[in-house]
């Protein structure tokens, strides 16, 4: 009747769908689409079961075996963590040995889908509420693996029963927080010993590379060169080295080594990675939006007691939610797309100039404080207003996948360097200089899909 990842639409969904053996043959670029397509023909209350290969170690680098058949390398985790977010609760797991004697094992497991989700969050809980503070800094590894569930999905990596992330991915995500805590003009402490006449070492790394680099915009503008190896200043590119080093021990030294005296995260220094139980990972990713915000909160609530009552809750809170400069941002990017002279509008087609072109956020801002430059949009100034906060339906992104692909492919031809970096942050492991677009586009579509769904938010079907 069909072949993933396209299903054709039945007259009715079905109990059981199963798929033995068959996920590892469908490309990264395929997968979510594949599973969301599942999703459509199953009943609320149905049953998804499937099976995958583990611990093949007979393809080549291209993942195929000796047929030239495409093998992914999936994780079990890693499916069922897509499939969780689309509404799905794991029933059973289990592995076994490969009944020809082929070298490898299998996984196998049974999900239902459900109509929500509704799952403990007192470990998190406890390390927010109940552990001993003295800084701030708990706070700020809870609020980076909030944003890095979000937004770095895909640098992740999953082993065994525990999830393994980059420590400069946390640094790079605590220096874009302290910023605007250390340039604001009162004085907001984040350890006990920070003082106005006795700052953190902290504070003062900071200082010397802010006089380098006046605002945040600078320092993510620079540090797009910086991964790209392409930043000429080497003084500059040395303190920056220094200056996310110093952040990265800070982290270690501190809440890894501390949150719940030291049980829950682990730092891996030959893999420079921080790692944590994937049943504690699993939570961020479905509840990433509720953590963050109690974890802000809180953020903001211990500033006021390192003040001692002198920066109240609300204020601290504002200086914690302040970001890049968006106005600046929105002219750069008006700018770049103005230089294209058939510019039109990504979801309608209308011709745009000077008068008439919007920057849309693709998926919005609410929802994701995402300022790549693939996830900016030339809109027409009528339809970004009938958008607003609303995420292209899933027929929308698929009508309008050739001018975006298209966009994108003008863009990074403009900005390479900020481009790639901003496309390796978010495809990690999938990331490939061949067809890239193509991968950018299911990932997406699967972001679109999944934020769309945890959070029940508004579609738009275009005009």
């Amino acid at each position: 009747m069909g072949s993933l990842p396209h299903l054709p639409t039945f007259s009715d969904s079905f109990h059981l769908i199963s798929a033995f053996a068959v996920l590892q043959h469908i490309p990264k670029q395929d997968l979510f689409l594949s599973l969301f397509n599942i999703k459509q023909n199953l009943k609320v209350g149905g049953y998804f079961v499937f099976s995958l290969p583990e611990n093949r170690m007979d393809l080549d680098n291209d993942s195929r075996d000796k047929e030239r058949r495409l093998h992914c390398l999936y994780h079990l985790k890693e499916i069922t963590m897509i499939l969780e977010q689309l509404g799905f609760q794991v029933i059973m797991e289990s592995h076994f040995s490969d009944s020809e004697y082929r070298g490898w094992s299998w996984s196998f497991c049974i999900l239902k889908l459900e109509h929500k989700q509704s799952l403990p969050l007192d470990t998190i809980d406890s390390l927010l509420n109940r552990e001993r503070k003295t800084a701030t800094y708990k706070p700020a590894l809870l609020r980076a693996l909030c944003d890095i569930a979000l937004e770095n999905l895909n640098l992740v990596e999953y082993v065994s029963d525990h999830v393994f992330i980059p420590i400069r991915l946390v640094a790079e995500k605590w220096v874009v927080y302290f910023w605007n805590l250390f340039s604001a003009p009162i004085y907001l402490p984040q350890v006990s010993s920070d003082k106005l006449d006795k700052p953190s070492s902290l504070r003062k790394t900071f200082a010397s590379l802010q006089s380098k680099l006046n605002i945040l915009d600078d320092f993510l503008e620079k540090q797009a060169l910086f991964h790209s190896g392409k930043l000429i200043d080497m003084d500059l590119q040395k303190h920056m080295n220094l200056f996310l080093g110093q952040w990265e021990q800070t982290i270690i030294k501190g809440p890894i080594q501390y949150t719940s005296n030291g049980d829950l995260f682990h730092y891996d220094p030959k893999r420079q990675m921080i790692s944590m139980p994937i049943a504690i990972w699993r939570e961020f990713v479905l509840f990433e939006s509720w953590i963050r915000d109690a974890v802000i909160l809180r953020w903001a609530g211990e500033i006021e007691r390192l003040s001692r009552k002198s920066v109240r809750t609300g204020l601290a809170f504002d200086y914690l939610m302040m970001g890049q400069n968006l106005e600046r941002k929105q002219n750069q990017v008006r700018s770049l797309f103005l230089k294209k002279t058939d510019l039109a509008c990504i979801w309608t087609g209308k011709p745009l100039n000077k008068s008439n072109l919007d920057i849309d956020h693709g998926i919005p801002y609410a929802y994701w404080k995402n300022n790549y430059l693939w996830n900016l949009f030339p809109t027409d100034t009528k339809s970004n207003r009938r958008k607003s906060e609303k995420i292209p339906s899933a027929e929308l992104i698929m009508k309008s996948e050739l001018p975006i692909r298209d966009h994108w492919i003008y863009v990074f031809q403009l900005r390479p360097n900020q481009f790639t970096f901003e496309l390796k942050n978010f495809l990690g492991k999938y990331y490939e200089a061949r067809d890239w677009d193509k991968t950018l586009f299911a990932l997406f579509q699967e972001t679109a899909e999944t934020i769309a769904s945890r959070r029940e938010v508004l579609r738009w079907e275009g005009e």
